[in-house]
């Protein structure tokens, strides 16, 4: 029996749990499971923006958030547009042999 509570069916969490039983199964996430993670921080963000009133530093801090989210989004997409990483995580080349 856990003594965590029950966690809320969000957008957010589904997809985060997505990733999570691909990575259980010894498998990377694909390009399409991060950016989806990334894409549901984003508007959780930003509905919670809009939910109550954000303090100078609530501000700074959740545009900076954003900023790390979009970086790392865009990362994704010009810097592995092919999934090479997932493909080099599931079938590294051997070293060659001297």
């Amino acid at each position: 029996m856990s003594n965590q509570a029950p966690t809320k069916a969000t957008p957010l969490n589904n997809a985060v749990s997505d990733v999570a039983s691909t990575v259980s199964a010894g498998v990377p996430p694909t390009n399409a499971q991060v950016t989806k993670v990334l894409d549901e921080a984003s508007t959780l963000i930003e509905s919670k923006k809009k939910e109550a009133p954000l303090n100078d530093t609530g501000k700074k801090i959740a545009g900076q958030v954003d900023d790390v989210i979009k970086s790392a989004k865009q990362m994704v997409l010009e810097k592995n547009p092919d999934e090479s990483l997932q493909k080099f995580v599931l079938h590294p080349t051997p070293p060659p042999l001297r």
